[in-house]
């Protein structure tokens, strides 16, 4: 039983630690180096500290067979048998997390807000955000937040089952279904009695395990743990076997994507995984996991269709509702905005990159993509307004920029600097969000310098992403703008440095929509309420056209322009694709905005603490 103790030097305290099998890391969701479980004494002989050893190690071993399983290309079905396995193994991490959070002063390990059915909790759960939201100050403990929020998401839950509602059940308990089912290497389609008994049981274990979590927030009861269960023996019959094929007969598109995925030759961004991941998920909708043998031109046709019929700004609880389901609830409500062909596009053509880059790796072969060449009808957009001068001097007039003023939900200092660096950089809301403090520096005659990159990875979504990463092209760097180094930018540069924070903005939280999305979702509407930007122009997005209009102004060549503005090199001369078109960058110092004035923004200062 030794094997596998580690012993921490400074309070010897034990803890379970065993690495994982280098080839089976790619199969393991987040592709740990290995499992650590703290066993809470400094001997074994304590009954506690044995029990958790016996857990992590049957844990170890239920995540390496699900690897295993996954390597060698097989899933099984879901059958009733497993969801006691399942959801018991859901209720032990649950309630186990529960406990050990309550006294936790700073909620960095409330793992059990991941879990879907939780998310339907009112902001009142969700720490500073939530506080912000609902109005209250900080700090607001835990148990308040509880005690607060936790009655009305029970009865949320229970109303589900009272009243009937399949959909709704699934749509709470449906990621963490979906989740559990990839831990443990099994399929189920979304719409079958299996997978709704699944979310059914679920939804059931979080309301028990909600009661005792109110019970230990009013009156101090201890929540009574689960035991973390014995996986069943895989007794399923070969035909409940989903296996892979070299020639791809076997092969479904999620087993491709999923192949995609482990390849670190070749990684696929996180953007294009979620992406493929949202296709992947309307695609089961309608057809379930049918082989790619089986997938022709005809269905792709009609599965886009009904993709068209989708509505768009679904009420919550309708959001994973399967599309067959939707397009029928809503077929006769002609007022129901659907989602626009650009995005039915956009689902074809991840499905697309997938049977292409499957097609690359040898994973299919002699089948023709069924999702090539559709024609579907998309309503093109005009190009953005740039904003008026008058505009924009009425953005940076706002409080933001003159007063010091930072709302909440502004992100900290990312309220000051996404603008200007939006105006002054040219650069897409996302490629702002996702700096960090390396990408800026000074030469050794100390000017300062910043570059825009897909390289190096970002504390909160890993690996970035530029637009036209895929051509290579992108990436640029260029002189800081005198305006913003005059605004402060290196001193904000050196308190970050001095706070040890790597990102240039630390208080931007990812979401499904990007970095940039929660601040954006707040800029919007402050700049409207102040009356800065009127309706039908885009808050954040046209200071990239007043940057591409102020640079032509300016007498910059167009070259410089496209290097300046991350636009991809396609056509045209073929000289302007070689060599390095970094020197461009020396030409944003000629950038000049006729009238704007920026006399009332202060100096950036370090905020009070």
């Amino acid at each position: 039983m030794t094997k596998h103790l580690q012993r921490d030097p400074r309070t010897g305290r034990l803890s379970f630690r065993r690495a994982f099998p280098d080839e089976l890391r790619p199969f393991i969701p987040k592709q740990p180096r290995q499992l650590k479980r703290s066993l809470g004494a400094k001997s074994l002989h304590d009954r506690e500290a044995s029990r958790r050893f016996a857990e992590a190690q049957a844990e170890y071993e239920r995540i390496v067979e699900a690897a295993q399983l996954r390597a060698n290309g097989t899933s099984r079905q879901l059958a009733s048998s497993d969801i006691g396995f399942l959801v018991q193994t859901y209720a032990h991490r649950l309630r186990k997390n529960l406990t050990e959070t309550h006294f936790d002063p700073s909620d960095d390990q409330r793992e059990w807000l991941a879990a879907s059915a939780w998310r339907f909790a009112p902001f009142a759960f969700m720490d500073k955000v939530g506080a912000e939201l609902a109005g209250r100050a900080i700090p607001w403990t835990n148990s308040e937040r509880v005690r607060e929020a936790l009655p009305d998401l029970l009865s949320h839950w229970r109303k589900l089952i009272s009243d009937g509602d399949r959909a709704g059940i699934i749509s709470a308990e449906g990621q963490t279904g979906e989740n559990l089912l990839a831990e443990f290497a099994l399929t189920a389609e979304l719409d079958a009695t299996v997978f709704f008994d699944l979310c059914l049981a679920l939804i059931r274990a979080d309301i028990a395990a909600g009661v005792q979590f109110l019970r230990l927030t009013d009156s101090g009861e201890e929540i009574e743990p689960i035991e973390i269960p014995v996986a069943p023996a895989s007794a399923s019959p070969e035909r409940d076997v989903v296996r892979w094929s070299a020639s791809g007969t076997g092969h479904t598109l999620t087993s491709l994507a999923e192949r995609l995925f482990a390849n670190k030759v070749a990684p696929i961004g996180k953007a294009t995984e979620q992406a493929w991941n949202t296709a992947l998920r309307f695609w089961r909708e309608v057809y379930g996991e049918i082989p790619c043998s089986d997938i022709t031109r005809r269905k792709a046709s009609e599965w886009s269709n009904l993709l068209s019929q989708r509505p768009r700004g679904l009420p919550k609880r309708m959001e994973r509702l399967p599309l067959p389901a939707l397009v029928e609830r809503y077929a006769g409500n002609a007022q129901a905005a659907r989602i626009a062909g650009k995005t039915v596009r956009q689902h074809l053509g991840s499905l697309s990159a997938i049977w292409n880059k499957a097609e690359k790796r040898g994973l299919i072969e002699n089948m023709a993509n069924p999702f090539a060449g559709h024609d579907v009808k998309v309503q093109h957009k005009t190009g953005g307004q740039p904003l008026t001068t008058g505009e924009l001097n009425a953005v940076f007039r706002l409080p933001v920029f003159t007063s010091g003023e930072r709302p909440k939900q502004g992100r900290g200092e990312a309220a000051y600097w996404i603008p200007l660096l939006a105006l002054f950089t040219g650069a897409r809301p996302g490629e702002i969000a996702q700096l960090i403090v390396s990408d800026f520096w000074q030469d050794s005659a100390g000017k300062w310098h910043m570059l825009y990159t897909d390289k190096g990875e970002h504390p909160a979504i890993g690996k970035r992403h530029l637009k036209t990463s895929r051509h290579g092209t992108g990436e640029r760097q260029f002189p800081v703008p005198q305006t913003l180094i005059d605004l402060g930018l290196p001193a904000y540069l050196a308190w970050l440095g001095e706070r040890k924070e790597v990102a240039l903005f630390p208080e931007l939280r990812a979401t499904s929509k990007g970095l940039h999305d929660t601040w954006s979702r707040w800029w919007g509407p402050y700049v409207r309420e102040h009356g800065a930007i009127p309706e039908g122009k885009r808050q954040t997005r046209e200071f990239r056209h007043n940057f591409m209009t102020a640079l032509r102004a300016s007498g910059v060549s167009d070259e410089a322009i496209s290097y300046l503005a991350g636009h991809s090199v396609r056509g045209g001369n073929t000289t302007r694709t070689y060599g390095d078109r970094s020197p461009y960058g020396a030409e944003i110092e000629k950038l000049r905005f006729e009238g704007l004035d920026l006399r009332g923004v202060k100096r950036w200062k370090v905020p009070p603490l």
